[in-house]
């Protein structure tokens, strides 16, 4: 048999390459023209398929950055950056976006517009540039792509907030760099089965793994790369903690109401719900604390709430959220969120305590919140001027002499937003909170 000489093989590769190149032209020129789409939610919550932004040349003769990635708001800046702008990006999930008020396009209410107006009016001697990299849905892999993109374009500063999505770890570090070609998704796409979306699509959220170890490990793995990127840029990086509803009942959202739809009710739980009903409430509470499941933990915070306990309920309603977040951010990873700010060139901005701090018994719940894990109007308006005096106190935003100028109050922002209370509660309404059936059903029996 005739060995094949070196030189033969690569004569033969050059045309399946040719064939390749040409398919993946053909497919993005496709795409671009928006003829074809190569993408399913699932792709877009974990990774970017390309460049996050692209030039344009616009009438003016200048260049702009704008979207090149369609899950992105519409938004435009300038390069290279005028002088006299204060440029501040920021970037992570449907919270960052400021969802319900921002969807697909700018629009106030969500933390963007309200820094952006605060440091206006602060600030007259800067042009200031909120520009909103976040996404819906997207978990820390995805922003870390957005981050590696934007931290180019010339920011002051940046503000990574996440932690609501973080339920999914690629099955190899080669799967975000091999998703960015056309020919690998479409093909990806092809062999799935044909009802893999449903009729429909299914919603995009990041499914939540049990293994919380890993998570919290590889979440910290991408956080801690943007503070090593940021630091090699020398660009200031505030990371900011997140804010959690840990009233939040779950269950009502799930398609069968019984807290446990594949088994009975653990024995522990049934025994302390008999108790409540014989109004012995402290034995009812001591049988919680050895019942590990998250009713039994969402319930031992209620019980302790009721009884002024509002330390250990805190912790309670804690430790269910961290058995079934409902994509809202387990603790531990704003813990780790903070281990990391503490660093070089990085600035902590930590939500989670400004949240504490407004809440009724420093336990967040609907007050704040229009469903799971997105703030009401004040919400994100009181995140916004905590990330404001960050940056203030930081020094990372300087003015002229006599500035910063006295903290505006909220009708004045309102009116440099064009808005109104009324207008926004409308906007957030659809979300509103509804606590009913499963768990809360429950609970109502105890009480």
């Amino acid at each position: 048999m005739r060995k094949i000489r070196p030189r033969e093989l690569l004569f033969a590769l050059i045309p399946l390459l040719a064939l390749l190149v040409g398919v993946t032209l053909l497919l993005d020129t496709l795409e671009r023209a928006e003829l074809i789409d190569t993408e399913v939610p699932d792709d877009t919550v974990a990774y970017l398929a390309g460049p996050a932004y692209k030039l344009e040349q616009a009438d003016d003769d200048r260049a702009y950055y704008v979207i090149a990635d369609r899950t992105l708001l519409p938004q435009r800046f300038a390069t290279p950056k005028e002088p006299g702008v204060f440029r501040l990006f920021i970037l992570g999930g449907s919270f960052a976006l400021g969802s319900p008020y921002v969807v697909n396009e700018p629009t106030p209410g969500g933390i963007d517009s309200w820094v952006r107006e605060e440091l206006a009016a602060r600030f007259p001697s800067l042009r200031i540039e909120v520009i909103n990299s976040a996404c819906g849905a997207q978990n820390s892999f995805r922003v870390k792509q957005i981050f590696h993109d934007v931290i180019e374009f010339e920011p002051d500063a940046l503000l990574v907030v996440m932690g609501n999505n973080e339920g999914f770890i690629p099955p190899t570090s080669l799967h975000p760099l091999v998703h960015q070609w056309s020919l690998y998704r479409t093909m990806r796409a092809l062999i799935r089965p044909p009802d893999y979306q449903g009729p429909k699509g299914r919603p995009q959220f990041s499914p939540q793994l049990a293994n919380i170890n890993d998570l919290l490990k590889v979440f910290a793995g991408n956080q801690l790369e943007m503070v090593r990127s940021a630091q090699d840029h020398d660009v200031p990086l505030v990371l900011a903690t997140m804010p959690i509803n840990l009233r939040y009942d779950p269950w009502p959202y799930r398609d069968d109401p019984d807290p446990w739809p594949d088994k009975p009710p653990p024995e522990c739980f049934a025994k302390a719900l008999d108790l409540f009903d014989r109004q012995q409430e402290q034995q009812g509470i001591e049988a919680l604390y050895n019942c590990p499941c998250y009713a039994a933990n969402y319930l031992l915070g209620q019980r302790l709430e009721k009884a002024g306990r509002y330390d250990e309920a805190r912790l309670a309603y804690t430790q269910a959220v961290t058995y079934f977040p409902s994509n809202r951010t387990r603790p531990g990873f704003n813990w780790a969120t903070r281990r990391n700010a503490d660093q070089p060139g990085v600035i902590l901005a930590d939500f989670e305590a400004v949240a504490e701090d407004r809440a009724v018994n420093g336990i967040p719940g609907a007050e704040q919140f229009v469903d799971y894990c997105h703030m009401n109007w004040s919400g994100y308006q009181a995140m916004a001027h905590e990330l404001v005096r960050t940056l203030i106190s930081s020094g990372i935003i300087r003015g002229a002499a006599g500035e910063p100028l006295p903290e505006p109050g909220t009708e004045q922002l309102l009116r440099r937003l064009g808005t109104t209370p009324d207008d926004l509660e409308l906007a957030g309404s659809p979300f509103l909170q509804k606590q009913h059936g499963g768990i809360a059903q429950t609970i109502r029996r105890a009480r």
